[in-house]
């Protein structure tokens, strides 16, 4: 169920940013130098997923003036999300076509 607060959106992004800091400590107390090793080589690219996943979920609530789920639903009524911001979904697609492995989100 999503609740009528008006910063859920936000609330769910950084829920979801939760994810890098489990990955990077993690790797840290494993005491083995090539989990370090690849814990360094892998927080990048999940921040870079998080940026793009950010400036995605950014433009939509600018699109629909509102930080409420429920808001933007039926700003959607006319006119789909994808529809008005296909530039920014090609941004996304590319983003993630460009790397090797898939994120867990």
């Amino acid at each position: 169920m999503v609740y009528n607060n008006s910063i859920n959106v936000i609330i769910s992004i950084c829920i979801n940013s939760i994810s890098v800091f489990g990955i990077v400590f993690a790797g840290l107390f494993a005491n083995n130098k090539y989990t370090y090793l690849s814990t360094i080589r892998s927080t990048p690219q999940f921040i870079s997923s998080e940026l793009i996943l950010g400036i995605l979920i950014m433009t939509i609530m600018c699109v629909s003036n509102s930080f409420n789920y429920v808001d933007i639903a039926h700003n959607q009524i006319c006119v789909w999300n994808i529809i008005i911001m296909g530039p920014v979904y090609l941004m996304f697609l590319s983003d993630y076509t460009s790397r090797d492995r898939y994120n867990f989100f």
